[in-house]
């Protein structure tokens, strides 16, 4: 049997103990490789290296945001670069906060690809067991919960999204969800007078901008017309122009990508490294099997082919010629034509260049040095020129709050525990996508295979079952009543919880709990606001 691999990032020695034990009593000694990395001077190059083997689940436990400091800037683009490496995007990433406040004040690194969460407590075998559910598809003795079941009540979910560059006129937004129709809904937090929620979808895309969602979409900004007033659902172009130009200096240009075929996942990180200063970034696909609509996406500028790796597993030369089955792509695109770079290749460039008859061609016997990269990329940039940079777009900061957005879905949910929730959506979810639930807690939602016998009602859509984490032990309680509550007396509608408290039923009315609503939007807003300027403030006392 294939051995579980598994690696583990931080300074909870006891978390790491039970790690351990837990994995050590549920399968055998041998099935089971667990690798652990403390959160000291030299751990980004260690993690870099053993996460390169694309181990099935990262264990990651998370410092308070003030005692991370530099290491955020650094633990991001190790997330973000594993995800760029299609091989990895399997691998599961769960995370261990301190406390609620720590966990939302990470919310970026959800929006990059964590796909689980809990917060600190005694024991973690609960969470243990959903991890290893979502890593490995085994149910290995989960706990069973009280359940309310035919709920049948409407409800708004929201699903992290993230805003992966933009410009005066267009936004480019990532997202899990799947929208075939002409207007995207997304609510975003750019600054307070941006408040348009409908945005008119004028280009998809086969595959995502950055590695870590599913679908990509560029969407136009509402601009009100010259004469019309603005409105909620509008925004004067002058007004966005005007934050553009004050915010530029706290923007990345959006940078141009090379896109890597190699069975190395190493070769990535060198590679992110290596142009960590230059407006450039990499994706790394690990074999030559036909799927290349990602190109098509990225539009890499340059393309790296492992010459030596080329042919796909169990076909001979004879069968299939994957660098031409790259070119074939590459030539069915419009206005593209990509650098090709042929490493670790015997033969020369220009026998090459006849026997595929591809102009922008180059050959080399061996991986390109940082040196021979270096010059490549000058001479790419100099052609480029003063008139593509003028055409660029812009993009925050990983770290920065305003990239994260939030896309409402409209679900039925069916079932509740304090552990799992099940629900109808009309709209097809992905296994493993990460959304937000604010009742009965402020809570996080991970859809995963169904364990349970879920019916199917064609007229509702599908039918999920999804894990609850991101919780508190108080907040646990409070669920745990809510549950109780609307077993012995059925609800019409889902209601906000204030707070746990043994003397008072937890339920609110309805114009309470529109009232909390926009009393929690109006704090989130200002919370916001702060985590921006700190932001903002940090920026610009390094330049």
């Amino acid at each position: 049997m294939a051995t579980k691999e598994i690696l583990y990032l931080g300074m909870d020695e006891c978390f790491l103990l039970e790690l351990q034990a837990f994995y050590n009593n549920k399968f055998p000694l041998d099935e089971c490789h667990i690798e652990a990395i403390r959160f000291e001077s030299d751990w980004y190059e260690e993690f870099i290296a053993k996460s390169s083997r694309a181990p099935h689940i990262i264990y990651i436990t998370f410092p308070i945001r003030e005692a991370f400091g530099e290491n955020e800037n650094y633990f991001y683009d190790a997330l973000i670069v594993m995800k760029r490496n299609l091989k990895m995007r399997s691998t599961a990433i769960v995370g261990i906060f301190e406390n609620k406040r720590s966990l939302q004040s990470y919310q970026n690194f959800i929006a990059c690809g964590l796909l689980y969460t809990t917060i600190l407590r005694e024991s973690f075998y609960k969470f243990l067991c959903d991890t290893c559910y979502i890593a490995y598809g085994r149910n290995v003795g989960m706990p069973v919960f009280a359940r309310a079941t035919k709920i049948n009540c409407t409800f708004e979910l929201t699903s992290l999204a993230s805003i992966v560059a933009f410009d005066s006129e267009r936004l480019l937004i990532d997202t899990d969800i799947q929208n075939e129709e002409a207007i995207l809904h997304a609510r975003m937090h750019l600054f307070d007078d941006f408040k348009a929620e409908t945005f008119e979808v004028t280009q998809s895309f086969p595959t995502p901008q950055e590695g870590y969602f599913d679908y990509s979409y560029q969407v136009a900004i509402p601009y009100c017309g010259p004469w019309d007033e603005v409105t909620e659902k509008t925004i004067e172009k002058d007004t966005v122009e005007t934050w553009l130009d004050f915010n530029r200096p706290d923007f990345n240009v959006r940078r141009d990508c090379f896109f890597v075929i190699d069975q190395d996942a190493s070769r990535l990180y060198t590679i992110n490294r290596s142009f960590q200063s230059k407006e450039i970034y990499a994706f790394c696909k690990d074999d030559f099997n036909s799927d290349f609509a990602c190109i098509e996406t990225l539009r890499p500028f340059m393309i790296w082919l492992n010459f030596g790796h080329s042919l796909v597993e169990g076909q001979s030369e004879n069968d299939y010629d994957p660098i031409y089955a790259v070119i074939k792509y590459i030539l069915g695109c419009q206005n593209y034509q990509p650098i090709i770079v042929l490493y670790d290749c015997p033969s020369g460039g220009e026998a090459v260049n006849k026997v595929y008859g591809y102009p922008k061609m180059i050959t080399t016997q061996n991986f390109p040095t940082v040196a021979v990269l270096n010059e490549i990329t000058n001479i790419y940039f100099a052609k480029k020129g003063q008139e593509g940079l003028s055409k660029s777009m812009y993009a925050f900061h990983f770290n920065d709050p305003r990239r994260v957005c939030e896309i409402p879905v409209e679900i039925e949910i069916t079932n509740l525990t304090e552990h799992e929730i099940t629900f109808y959506c009309k709209k097809a979810l992905p296994f493993f996508m990460v959304m937000r639930c604010t009742v009965p807690v402020e809570m996080l939602i991970t859809i995963v295979p169904p364990w349970w016998d879920l019916p199917i009602t064609v007229s509702k859509g599908h039918h999920y079952m999804a894990l609850i984490n991101g919780v508190s032990m108080d907040d646990e309680k409070i669920l745990r009543k809510f549950v109780n509550q609307i077993i012995f007396s059925p609800i019409s509608e889902f209601k906000y919880v204030e707070q746990y408290n043994e003397e008072k039923d937890v339920l609110m009315s309805r114009e309470e709990y529109e009232a909390k609503q926009q009393q929690n939007a109006e704090e989130s807003r200002e919370e916001n606001r702060e985590v921006v300027a700190r932001h903002i403030g940090n920026r610009r006392s390094k330049l």
